[in-house]
């Protein structure tokens, strides 16, 4: 028999176009751009880091590809940590208005878990965003040579596709 290569790719909680049922998609994005209250998990002044999607999708093109990465975990290159507080401000920032931060409580988490299976699965991964959740991606940065998308360019790209299409 033959050997397999593997390697493994880890984003954080990621946000950009297309995302679903992540902690920092519409339902977070989609508040701060229209001036209302963004309802985050755990503590909304806990430093977090977030990976936009197109970063963790150049990240596994070149992991699929370069012989490098066989056998490794890598943390896909992301922007600095910043708090839930800080992200939902600067979208508010980017998309003219000004928006509230607040906390989402653990058992409105579980109810709204019993209509809708990924909420409810957020809850045992709660403690990712009750306290500092930050990652290294140095690693990858230095060997391949790629750093992540400049936060401010991700958000402006995030909020236009979130413009141009609004979830229906």
């Amino acid at each position: 028999a033959g050997q397999i290569r593997v390697t493994a790719a880890r984003p954080s909680d990621y946000f950009g176009p297309r995302t679903v049922a992540s902690a920092a998609d519409y339902r977070v994005f989609g508040p701060a751009m229209a001036g209302k209250t963004a309802r985050v998990p755990g503590d909304p002044d806990a430093a977090h880091t977030y990976t936009f999607t197109a970063d963790t999708g150049r990240a596994l093109a070149i992991l699929g590809t370069d012989d490098r990465a066989d056998g490794q975990a890598w943390h896909v290159p992301s922007p600095p940590p910043l708090t839930a507080r800080e992200l939902v401000d600067k979208i508010a920032a980017v998309a003219g208005t000004s928006a509230k931060t607040a906390p989402l409580p653990k058992f409105m988490l579980r109810l709204v878990g019993l209509f809708n299976k990924p909420a409810g699965e957020l809850v045992e991964m709660l403690y990712e965003f009750e306290q500092p959740f930050v990652m290294d991606s140095s690693k990858f940065e230095g060997v391949f040579g790629v750093a992540a998308t400049r936060l401010d360019e991700a958000i402006e790209t995030t909020v236009g596709w979130y413009r141009e299409n609004p979830p229906r």
